[in-house]
């Protein structure tokens, strides 16, 4: 099932969640959540991980079905559509806080990185290590300079036309 209107759980997932729907979204089947742990490394525990896709469940962002004695746990919306609502999400806040101008400005910065995306779609590495740099000398400068980041990242994340179906490595 996709999501007809924007959601506001975009804004509110932490690392683990993510981390967890990640998992799922590359999965080729429903898992139960020590596969899960499995998938996320050793240093997880079983209960939080249980914890968390349970609340993600409640979220509306997994269904759980019974398998046994266990649960099985799939996506209930597409990477794509999660990154579209959070991209709609992110670009309807920075409007009703800065807006039609900072609006301008992401759609201006879309535009003039494309390149830049082409460049970083073969190289995720790359891309990511030139945000955590452009992160560490410019974040704090203003309002401004954070929606201007945060557009370079939602145009990387358009330019991947296929969400959920590149591999990194």
């Amino acid at each position: 099932t996709e999501l007809n209107e924007i959601q506001n759980w975009g804004t509110s997932l932490g690392s683990l969640e993510l981390n967890i729907m990640n998992t799922l979204w590359s999965s080729y089947r429903d898992l139960s959540v020590r596969e899960v742990c499995e998938q996320l490394g050793p240093e997880k525990n079983y209960k939080t991980v249980m914890t968390v896709l349970n609340r993600l469940v409640e979220k509306d962002l997994l269904e759980r079905n019974p398998s046994g004695r266990a649960f099985l746990y799939r996506p209930h919306v597409s990477r794509k559509s999660f990154l579209e609502n959070l991209a709609g999400h992110t670009v309807k806040t920075i409007f009703q806080t800065y807006g039609q101008d900072a609006v301008n400005e992401i759609e201006f910065a879309t535009k003039t990185n494309q390149p830049a995306v082409r460049r970083y779609e073969s190289s995720p590495g790359e891309f990511f290590s030139a945000m955590r740099r452009l992160i560490a000398e410019h974040w704090g400068r203003s309002s401004l300079s954070r929606i201007l980041i945060l557009s370079v990242i939602i145009t990387f994340l358009e330019g991947l036309r296929s969400f959920g179906h590149k591999r990194t490595k």
